[in-house]
Order: structure tokens, then sequence, then C-alpha cells
């Protein structure tokens, strides 16, 4: 499989996307649902976020992009962590052809986190959704937030992957 190149744009949260859907289209954490690469748990779906939509869409994902040499992936503007984590299983899972070691405890805390539901136990480094809004916050457009949220999880992941988070 060659890996993907990856097209970000970013709309308006509450944009909707086109129907049809263009092949080479995956919308993420933003578009109103009506197509299975519509990854927006807003719409009262089965899934706590867009992360763990992915996780749940894995496979139809990967048979749906996986050939094609470029993917334009839609999400919201100023992407917060659940957008960004989102996006970035969807790079992991397309360009490495599988998701991360942890992406399911990853993305079951940014579904607690998205839902309002996690505990603050421990000290504010281990918090990962105040991890990542420092280092949103930090960065400048909207391309800049993407990086700079998939530089903590790439971090994250190889800590995971480790053993030491």
């Amino acid at each position: 499989m060659t890996p993907a190149v990856l097209q970000f744009e970013f709309v308006a949260p509450g944009n909707s996307a086109p129907v049809p859907l263009a092949p080479d289209a995956l919308w993420v954490d933003v578009g109103n649902g009506g197509d299975d690469a519509v990854l927006d748990h807003h719409q009262g779906g089965a899934a706590d976020s867009a992360a763990a939509m992915v996780l749940g869409r894995a496979p139809l994902l990967l048979r749906r992009f996986g050939g094609l040499p470029a993917v334009r992936v839609t999400t919201h503007r100023r992407p917060d962590l659940d957008a960004v984590t989102a996006c970035w299983l969807v790079s992991c899972l397309l360009r490495r052809g599988a998701l991360p070691c942890g992406a399911a405890q990853l993305a079951a805390e940014v579904s607690r986190h998205d839902q309002g539901r996690e505990g603050h136990h421990g000290d504010a480094a281990s918090d990962l959704g105040l991890v990542m809004a420092v280092a949103l916050e930090a960065a400048g457009d909207d391309l800049a937030r993407l990086d700079a949220g998939f530089a903590v999880l790439d971090r994250v992941a190889g800590q995971m992957e480790a053993g030491v988070a």
C-alpha cells in the first residue's frame, strides 16, 4: 500500500459535507453525516467522539482510501483535541496501514474529554486535554494547530509503545 498524501481543508463548524461526497474526500468532526466518510459524532451517532469513529470505521476507511494517492481531509477551523486526534488517527491509518499502539486508549480519553466526563487525577502534565490545549493555543493557523497536535500525539504514542505512558 502506497501511503496517501493527506491534504487538509478547514471549514466553519456546522458545515455539511456535500452530497454526493467526492471519492477522495473525508470529513472529520464536522459534516453532519450522510456518508460513511463523514466522521461527525455531533449528529447523535453511537460514538462519543470523531476519534472513536475512526477506530470504528478503520476497515472501511482503509478499503475506501487505502489505494488513493491523495485524500482531502476536511475538519473544522481551530481544530480541537477531538478533531486533531481523529485526523492524526486517520493519518496513521492511511500512511502506515494500521492504527498506532494505544489508539483505543487515546480515543477513549478523547471521548471522555469531548463529553465532559474526564477526571483530573494527577498532575497537569498527564492531562491530555490540558496539554493539547496549551500546544494548540501556541500554534498559529489551523494547519499549524494540526501539526502541533500531531507532534503531541506522536510523542504520547511513542511513550505508550515504550510502556512509559
